[in-house]
């Protein structure tokens, strides 16, 4: 639109000379330096625009990557939370943090037919170890949704893949 408006002012200003009978020398060049001049105008605008639309795209990459960072956080905090309950042996309190397709799996990984989930999918399965220590060590994001648990269960080393949708843990590795 700019460019059309420029060449539009352009040629206003070469027809309203060429027919005040500006065919000399000195009307040439007056229309040649003004068209030189909007031309600089019309490139810094173009400068500009093209700086203003970086710094959007910059704006909008910096407010994507803090939402995903603030997602992930929320994430880290619910697998904190599962495995928490996970080693204090919480099944009432976990189910809030599973989906309903984890704790169907978790039922049918319990060996006992008395309905209750084997919170021990998610970890070493060990049912003593060389200490009392039990605690998550880390969390990575792996992408997807997808998260590697690296923990510790009655002094014993672990690491799990869990994925988090929705706030819940969505599926297990």
């Amino acid at each position: 639109m700019k460019k059309f408006l420029l060449t539009l002012t352009i040629a206003a200003s070469m027809c309203a000379m060429t027919s005040c009978g500006g065919s000399n020398a000195g009307n040439a060049e007056d229309s040649a330096r003004q068209a030189e001049s909007a031309s600089a105008v019309a490139a810094q605008e173009a400068a500009k625009a093209q700086q203003d639309s970086i710094e959007a795209a910059r704006q909008d990459s910096i407010k994507l990557a803090e939402e995903a960072k603030a997602v992930e956080e929320a994430d880290i905090a619910v697998i904190n939370k599962v495995y928490t309950y996970v080693f204090t042996w919480n099944e009432s309190a976990i189910k809030q943090l599973l989906s309903p397709a984890v704790i169907s799996r978790m039922k049918a990984a319990n060996e006992y037919d008395d309905g209750s989930m084997n919170l021990r999918v998610l970890t070493t399965d060990n049912q003593d170890g060389p200490s009392d220590v039990s605690k998550v060590n880390n969390v990575v994001a792996e992408g997807d949704g997808w998260y590697k648990v690296s923990f510790t269960e009655m002094g014993t080393k672990g690491t799990k893949r869990v994925k988090v949708a929705d706030g819940k843990i969505a599926d297990y590795k």
